[in-house]
């Protein structure tokens, strides 16, 4: 709820629940997010996330996530799209910044069908970017409301989410 912490999905048995490894390792994706930023902050974080490591922040540093940067260190920030193909991550940025969406629900989703990724703000359509393959597949739970790995305290106390969906592509 942003209030009080954030969601840890499991992505195998191993990690304490009745795990999702299939869902959360597609070779394609489409995430899909409600959230009302109210804060502005400076630094990388993740909406939702499956990082790369349980325990080090190292490229690729995500298997796939939506969030926002501190590439300008201001509300022109942009919010993104990224996936790990081949330990390479691919990121690509909105036009719409984090400004621009501040105290408003806003409706992001992110999808890679094995040759484009797409970004959406609003259901508009703001990026694509070609790239072949499928997404790399790691053994670490995926979260929302918070980066990754990092302190696991460290949520975003701002952040509301009104649902998110993450959506296995089947072909």
């Amino acid at each position: 709820d942003g209030a009080s912490g954030y969601l840890r999905i499991p992505s195998s048995s191993a990690s304490g629940g009745a795990g999702l490894n299939s869902v959360l390792n597609p070779d394609h994706i489409t995430i899909e997010v409600w959230v009302k930023e109210t804060e502005l902050r400076y630094v990388w974080w993740g909406i939702a996330t499956k990082p790369y490591s349980d325990t080090i922040w190292t490229d690729p540093y995500v298997q796939w996530k939506i969030g926002a940067s501190n590439l300008y260190n201001s509300s022109r920030n942009p919010l993104h799209f990224a996936v790990a193909i081949n330990r390479t991550q691919y990121r690509i940025d909105s036009k719409t910044t984090i400004g621009d969406v501040l105290n408003k629900w806003t409706f992001i989703a992110g999808t890679f069908d094995g040759s484009i990724m797409k970004l959406y703000v609003n259901s508009v359509l703001e990026t694509t970017y070609s790239v072949s393959g499928e997404i790399d597949k790691y053994d670490t739970d995926a979260v929302v409301g918070r980066s990754g790995i990092k302190d696991p305290n460290e949520y975003f106390p701002r952040l509301h989410s009104h649902g998110s969906h993450i959506l296995k592509s089947v072909k």
